[in-house]
């Protein structure tokens, strides 16, 4: 029965269809237009990307560092300036200390905004001979200069004060002067007193004698002042590690034979306290800082304070 009845509904479908009639659920109505039909994806010629202002930071990588100096083993990454983006030029570049110098010592930063002459990056691409024969970047063009247009472009951008992307000027850095080291020796500078064989422990207080005078040395650093120029250049005497409120003030010289040159402050053991240990600090200033530079301060580590401090014995 049920095989004669699926017989009759095969034919009454056939019968329908051939009426005109559909057999199955019509969806939705008219089909939409596909959009993809009308595409040409024959060949066509490529729309050239947009050239940048070349005298920018951003013209200069699309025409130049990008494909001249960003190369495989040079400034991709490997070494410095990093031209590999917009942003890594343009930090490696400006105010950026440089590690190649040449025997004149004439230059400071890879690029100083408004000043062609003293951006180490414009002497790279013109002098032929920087440090050694024949060293003219980049080095795919050893021996030739750049072309006209892209040594003006590095010159426009820098004199122009070097921009950003966004069109800033970067400021001159200008850090704190900053603490290299410091070293005792006797008034005749024959021996040095601050060694740790004449200490407590190897960061503890060193020993100094009655009624005799000491000279402590200190060399320093600072980005923009000589080291003669520091001011304020002193050390500072207390019996607290942490309270300087009441401190021993004693105020230092400049001192710049061949070989080293820094400042110290003459120790006259017979006005200080005896058997105690005696804590002292250091302060320069730059000329350009509202507050000294302090070494120690209360942030650095506990065992600075030991380390700078030193006893005289009765």
């Amino acid at each position: 029965m049920k095989h004669k009845l699926l017989a009759l509904t095969l034919i009454g479908c056939a019968f329908a269809c051939f009426l005109g009639f559909s057999c199955t659920k019509e969806i939705g109505g008219d089909v939409p237009e596909n959009p993809f039909l009308k595409i040409d994806y024959s060949d066509t010629i490529p729309v050239p990307p947009e050239l940048l202002d070349p005298n920018t930071i951003e013209g200069l990588h699309q025409t130049l560092f990008k494909n001249r100096c960003a190369v495989p083993a040079c400034h991709d990454g490997a070494f410095e300036p990093d031209f590999r983006t917009v942003q890594s030029s343009y930090s490696t570049l400006v105010f950026h200390p440089i590690t190649k110098n040449n025997a004149a010592k004439s230059f400071s930063f890879r690029v100083v905004p408004y000043d062609s002459k003293k951006s180490v990056l414009y002497e790279r691409i013109t002098n032929c001979c920087f440090v050694n024969t024949n060293d003219r970047m980049p080095q795919d063009n050893i021996g030739k200069p750049l072309e006209d247009k892209y040594i003006n472009a590095v010159k426009t951008w820098i004199d122009r004060g070097a921009p950003d992307m966004f069109g800033n000027v970067n400021l001159y850095p200008n850090r704190k002067a900053s603490l290299w080291y410091y070293f005792c020796l006797t008034e005749d500078l024959s021996k040095s007193v601050s060694d740790t064989d004449n200490r407590i422990d190897s960061y503890g207080a060193f020993r100094l004698e009655n009624n005799k005078k000491y000279k402590l040395f200190f060399a320093a650093q600072d980005d923009s002042t000589a080291i003669r120029d520091l001011s304020r250049c002193r050390i500072e005497i207390s019996e607290d590690a942490l309270d300087f409120s009441s401190a021993r003030e004693i105020t230092c010289e400049y001192f710049g034979p061949v070989g080293f040159e820094g400042w110290f402050a003459l120790i006259n053991t017979s006005i200080l306290p005896k058997d105690k240990t005696l804590y002292f600090r250091i302060y320069i200033n730059d000329n350009n800082q509202k507050r000294d530079t302090e070494t120690p301060n209360k942030d650095s580590p506990s065992y600075f304070f030991r380390y700078f401090s030193f006893y005289v014995a009765s």
